[in-house]
């Protein structure tokens, strides 16, 4: 019987990039950066690719382009294949991301440049904000600060409609304000959540045990209030016998989505492990007990 030989390095095809951004001159950082993948290319008798990373559409420029190719050009980093500029690849990353926002791997981003600056620059303890805004879609909005700042804490401009007030309450807003409330109570909201975390008036209390009362029996509604159809159909199969690979191809996804999807339920439902997914699935009427 003949041992066959565990493929090596040597035996493969070898290929390297070099991906510099048309914002500015070439300088030493990015020749150091592109001397290494082709000297290596070469070496192993692979493929050096040039790729433009021109997706800074408001600081690349043709100038700029020049300049990379005619730098490596004098310093003999000549290229195999390229160059390939990644903004005219966008066709193909549309199609990606739809397909991630289909499978809930991805969600859009409502909020304005100028309000992502601001959190990239300042540090806020607080927002105020109203979910009913002209462009942007509140609720969106709300689920990528708690997601991607979960240190600010969030006070709600609302009118208190019932999906509204539990899905907030279930991702995690601190507080409530209706609409038309005197400046004194809006003072004393955000004095009470920077103090206490919380603030929860009157008018709130009371229409909280109203929809306990009114939605306390239907679970499947608080169950599937703040989860897509992916998430369900994941929930499901993480209360049976089945493996994370088994629900894979249940699903007719890849093993790495399905641990996506996991993690991603982990932060939203507040829960450790599979279990807690599995106990949240039959509390919220996802997943029906038969005895």
């Amino acid at each position: 019987m003949r041992a066959v030989r565990p493929p090596t390095l040597s035996m493969t095809t070898v290929r390297t990039r070099f991906a510099p951004s048309p914002t500015g001159f070439i300088h030493l950082g990015n020749i150091r950066s592109a001397l290494y993948p082709w000297a290596f290319a070469r070496k192993m008798k692979g493929t050096f690719i040039l790729r433009i990373e021109d997706t800074d559409v408001e600081r690349s420029t043709p100038e700029s382009v020049n300049a990379i190719l005619e730098g490596m050009a004098w310093l003999g980093l000549d290229f195999d294949e390229g160059p390939f500029y990644q903004m005219q690849r966008m066709d193909r990353y549309r199609e990606v991301i739809a397909q991630m926002l289909d499978q809930g791997l991805a969600y859009r981003c409502y909020m304005s440049v100028e309000a992502l600056e601001v959190l990239a620059t300042q540090e806020l303890s607080l927002i105020f904000m109203d979910v009913n805004m002209p462009v942007m879609d509140g609720h969106e909005t709300i689920y990528w600060l708690l997601k991607n700042h979960p240190e600010i804490k969030i006070l709600v401009l609302s009118m208190y409609d019932a999906e509204s007030l539990i899905h907030l309450i279930k991702v995690g807003v601190r507080g409530f304000v209706k609409k038309g409330a005197p400046p004194s109570e809006l003072k004393h909201a955000i004095q009470s959540i920077l103090t206490t975390g919380t603030y929860c008036s009157l008018t709130v209390t009371s229409r909280l045990f109203g929809l306990m009362k009114d939605l306390g029996t239907k679970n499947s509604y608080w169950g599937t209030l703040i989860l897509n159809d992916c998430e369900i159909s994941f929930l499901k199969f993480v209360a049976t016998e089945l493996t994370y690979k088994e629900i894979a191809q249940k699903m007719k996804i890849s093993p790495r989505t399905v641990d996506n999807y996991r993690d991603a339920l982990f932060l939203k439902l507040n829960v450790k492990s599979r279990v807690g997914l599995a106990v949240y699935a039959i509390k919220s009427g996802i997943v029906t007990l038969n005895f």
